[in-house]
């Protein structure tokens, strides 16, 4: 979300919206503090409904909706009431902290992105919206930075990573191992290969749980502060 909402807000950069204002700056602008706080709450929104998509969705619009309100037109449906300070503090004024019509706009685009079907479907079960970071991972276990390859070393490990990252060990090398004339392979290659695939499935599994754990301890403590801030 804050790579997105950075890379809107430089795309508009010098650009004026329909209200006649540029897109930054202050008196309800989308500032960095403001990027920041679409980034924890959305954040927050996917690993509080991490098994449940249509309440990912309803979560991570909430936020949207939440900034988009003001006094005469609130907007707070998909808030949840034990964290929305519409709900807990009678004395809270929207109108300070939501942002302009004209800006909410620019960021629907975003959000239409960032919380559909498509990119949600993604982060079930605590999984991650880069596809990337996985896949790197392999081309450097192949091909390390560390050290100086030439170009078609490279080639070849980016595509070896690309078929183990698709289709695993046990399925990519034994198609490898056919194509170069290897018709058959012994049950040890076989158990060696599924071994490996399962080991990677766990340490998938486990990374993830710790990443989790540790993404929720900083929301906890970023939610703190923004709570004392407001």
């Amino acid at each position: 979300m804050r790579t997105a909402l950075e890379t809107m807000k430089k795309n508009y950069k010098g650009a004026k919206l329909e209200d006649g204002l540029p897109i930054g700056g202050r008196n309800r602008r989308l500032t960095d503090d403001k990027i920041h706080q679409f980034t924890v709450y959305y954040g927050s929104a996917i690993r509080s409904h991490v098994n449940d998509l249509e309440s990912m969705k309803i979560a991570c619009w909430a936020t949207f909706y939440h900034y988009s309100s003001t006094r005469e037109n609130p907007n707070h449906d998909y808030c949840d009431p034990r964290k929305c300070h519409i709900y807990r503090y009678k004395s809270f004024d929207a109108n300070k902290h939501s942002l302009a019509p004209a800006v909410m706009n620019a960021i629907r685009p975003v959000y239409e992105k960032m919380c559909s079907d498509e990119m949600l479907s993604k982060v079930v079960d605590g999984g991650t919206t880069n596809s990337n970071e996985s896949y790197h991972s392999y081309i450097w276990s192949l091909c390390p930075k560390t050290q100086f390859h030439s170009a078609k070393y490279v080639h070849d490990a980016a595509s070896l990573a690309a078929i183990l990252y698709n289709d695993g060990y046990q399925l990519s090398i034994t198609k490898l191992l056919r194509q170069c004339g290897v018709l058959s392979t012994t049950p040890a290659c076989v158990r060696m290969l599924k071994l490996t695939d399962n080991q990677r499935v766990k340490e998938h599994k486990f990374k993830t749980k710790a990443t989790q754990q540790k993404k929720r301890h900083r929301q906890i403590l970023t939610e703190q502060r923004l709570n004392q801030q407001e």
